[in-house]
């Protein structure tokens, strides 16, 4: 079984497990689920982002803050919506609230890159003996760890500095379903007060 412990934060790596999944089917599947629910986010960033821009829900709006293939200049995007947005409704308490839920979702945004750019593999392959071995009659066990060609996910000794087992990507998932249900209270909120009259579209 893979070894876990209670993260510091939720956006943490988990421990590396000493032994992989025994389906291999297993390890794609977490890895699908935390891509799907990275996407998740994503797509409510989008609504969030069409409710800045005065469109809530505008479909070619929501396409609009996905214009970009890359992360960080659709968060540019968004951050660029917000300012204009409270350019016409100051309000300190709710400019906060945007830049600390989204400085946690940049950091989910690496868990998500660790598995989305990384590889199912035998995770003796990865670690050597140290982890479930492979040899005789005994089956190989899964986990998805770092292409050998990036560079800086391996450590001075050229082992990856992480492998996920379908346990600690079922963790990851949770903390990105958490995060995607925070931008959702925060856009409903938002969308409450224009509704109100509390605040400008």
């Amino acid at each position: 079984m893979s070894t876990t412990s209670i993260l510091f934060n939720p956006w943490d790596r988990p421990p590396v497990p000493r032994r992989g999944d025994d389906d291999q089917d297993r390890t794609y599947c977490g890895v699908g689920r935390v891509v799907s629910e990275w996407e998740t986010i994503e797509l409510e960033l989008g609504h969030l982002y069409s409710l800045f821009e005065g469109k809530f829900g505008n479909p070619g709006t929501v396409q609009d803050y996905g214009a970009s293939p890359m992360f960080a200049d659709r968060v540019a995007r968004l951050v660029k919506a917000k300012e204009r947005f409270f350019a016409r409704n100051p309000n300190r308490e709710l400019d906060a609230e945007f830049c600390e839920m989204l400085e946690r979702i940049r950091k989910y945004a690496d868990r998500r890159h660790d598995v989305a750019h990384g590889i199912v593999r035998p995770i003796i392959w990865a670690f050597g003996s140290g982890v479930s071995s492979a040899t005789g009659d005994l089956p190989f066990h899964y986990c998805v760890v770092a292409p050998d060609y990036k560079e800086n996910r391996f450590d001075e000794n050229h082992q990856p500095i992480y492998a996920y087992t379908w346990p600690e990507m079922m963790q990851i998932q949770g903390a990105l379903h958490g995060a995607a249900h925070e931008v959702m209270r925060y856009k409903r909120k938002l969308a409450d007060l224009i509704d109100a009259g509390k605040l400008k579209p």
